[in-house]
């Protein structure tokens, strides 16, 4: 018998799927499945219709045979909370490596996200949503989360700055977005904010620039000329100017050699039209969502409703076009014009330049509203 058995969990088959992995949950989900609820790799792969299966994976130098090819992805549907895992033998010991909710989260309205935020204060420590609270605070008892309270602790940090730390840094005050949400034409989906020393530093000993993230959470822009604020030059020495002006650099290149304009009016045209949006909206320099947060906590579930009814419904109506960067199967975005999703390798790298297919859709959008 394999090795490996498996359990499905209440939402298995709540999140969209692609190509061979799709199978795999029909598998599992169809109505004539007759795959008991803990099973092994074989009673899949004995359910699956081999000739379908077969058209889904690419041939090239390398041999995928279809056990092997299920094998990994039902490895994956674990580590996406849709299965739990258990090692074979008398009592079967759970060895659970994501956690699911016990019920699905209540259906919230698109704009409840701009709402809560614009209600949330900052007040005391550790920095968090009210609703996530519960979650997270148990969580600082643990290594899994960390709250300073000033630069100067930030600092005397052994592992500030370096890229292995899966820490949530919940003395920094949340990112869940970035740019005017309902003016936006240009919606880019990631997964959380990094974490660079700057975050502290600009959060604890620079004024001007904490306001500015206040103001977005609060998304009020008077007095502010570039609504995305990480591409304001005045906010350069930040690490989240650098991330998102490295990546849109030749997007706005090419944008002010079409337009015969200078490259500071391209990026400011960008700045206005840009929104980003996280799905999680805690900083960490390498997530791990070894709690399962993506799946429990209420700012998580904003985050989705507000991208799939008011993005996408202006993505439909043409107003606007949505880049996933990052777990497009957590987002979970039908395929439509207007709608570009990064998987697989494209996602790690997620290159924005003209000739990506993000950043091809960015140049489209800027041109059109230039038109």
């Amino acid at each position: 018998m394999p090795s490996d058995m498996f359990n499905r969990t209440p939402t298995l088959g709540a999140v969209r799927y692609r190509g061979q992995r799709k199978l795999v949950v029909a598998a599992l989900t169809g109505p004539r499945s007759a795959i008991p609820r803990r099973f092994n790799l074989q009673q899949v792969v004995a359910a699956i219709d081999p000739v379908e299966y077969d058209k889904t994976l690419k041939h090239g130098k390398m041999v995928v045979t279809i056990r092997e090819s299920v094998r990994y992805h039902l490895k994956e549907l674990v580590k996406l909370g849709q299965l739990e895992q258990f090692c074979p033998g008398g009592g079967e010991k759970e060895v659970t490596l994501a956690e699911q909710p016990s019920s699905t989260p209540a259906i919230v309205e698109p704009t409840e996200l701009l709402k809560e935020w614009a209600r949330w204060e900052p007040s005391h420590l550790p920095f968090v949503l009210g609703d996530d609270r519960e979650r997270l605070e148990p969580a600082a008892r643990s290594e899994s989360v960390v709250t300073f309270a000033s630069w100067s602790d930030a600092i005397s940090d052994p592992d500030l700055g370096s890229p292995e730390d899966k820490r949530l840094h919940l003395g920094l005050l949340p990112q869940p977005f970035i740019g005017d949400l309902q003016r936006a034409s240009i919606y880019v989906l990631l997964l959380n904010p990094g974490l660079e020393p700057s975050d502290y530093y600009g959060e604890y000993e620079v004024p001007g620039y904490r306001k500015a993230v206040l103001a977005t959470l609060k998304q009020c822009f008077e007095g502010m000329a570039r609504p995305f604020i990480f591409l304001d030059p005045q906010y350069s020495w930040h690490g989240g100017f650098r991330w998102w002006h490295r990546k849109l650099r030749k997007v706005i290149e090419a944008f002010a050699d079409e337009s015969k304009q200078s490259f500071a009016w391209a990026r400011d045209r960008l700045a206005a039209e840009l929104a980003s949006i996280e799905l999680l909206p805690y900083h960490s320099a390498k997530f791990c969502d070894a709690e399962g947060w993506l799946g429990k906590l209420r700012s998580v579930s904003l985050a989705r409703a507000f991208v799939r009814q008011f993005v996408i419904d202006r993505v439909k109506r043409g107003e606007a076009i949505a880049v996933v960067l990052r777990k497009v199967l957590l987002w979970d975005l039908p395929d439509i014009p207007g709608v570009v999703q990064y998987e697989g390798k494209h996602a790690q790298g997620a290159r924005l330049d003209p000739g990506s297919d993000g950043g091809g859709a960015i140049l489209a959008q800027l041109q059109k509203g230039h038109q």
